[in-house]
C-alpha cells in the first residue's frame, strides 16, 4: 500500500477517533485500488511468447472470422489443430517455468493481463523474429 496514503489514513483516523473508518478505507484500498506490482520480466516474456506462438499458428490455420481476441477456427478440424499447438506451446512454457522456479498460477495471471494487448505483442515478437 502507498505509504503516504497509509499515513494519511492513520492521522485522520486518530483525529476523528474512528478506527472503523480507517479499517474501511484500508479494505477499500486493498480490494479496489490494490498495489501495482511489476511482474517478473521472465513471466512477462514467457507469457508474451505463449500469446505470440499460439496466435501466429491460429492465424496460419484458421479460416473463420476475426474477433477482438484473435482469429477463430471455422470448423472442428481447425479447433483440434490449434488446441494441439496450444498444448505444445504450453508444455514449453511449463518447462521454462519449472527451470526458472516460476509459478504456473502467476504465469496464467500475467498471460491473461497481457492478452488484451494482442496486436502490440504480435508486432513486437514479429520484429524480434525478423531481427529488427
Amino acid at each position: 500500500m502507498n505509504e503516504d496514503f497509509k499515513k494519511w489514513l492513520t492521522i485522520n483516523s486518530r483525529q476523528s477517533g474512528k478506527t472503523q473508518t480507517f479499517q474501511r478505507a484500508m479494505e477499500f484500498q486493498q480490494k479496489y485500488m490494490g498495489e501495482w506490482v511489476q511482474p517478473d520480466p521472465k513471466l512477462t516474456e514467457i507469457a508474451e511468447y505463449y500469446i505470440y506462438k499460439t496466435e501466429k499458428y491460429d492465424r496460419l490455420i484458421c479460416t473463420g472470422g476475426y474477433k477482438h481476441d484473435g482469429i477463430l477456427p471455422a470448423n472442428l478440424e481447425e479447433r483440434k489443430l490449434i488446441n494441439q499447438n496450444a498444448r505444445k506451446v504450453e508444455d514449453e512454457c511449463r518447462n521454462f517455468l519449472r527451470k526458472n522456479k516460476l509459478s504456473w498460477k502467476d504465469f496464467v495471471k500475467t498471460r491473461q493481463s497481457l492478452e488484451r494487448h494482442l496486436n502490440y505483442i504480435m508486432e513486437k515478437w514479429e520484429d524480434y523474429e525478423l531481427g529488427k
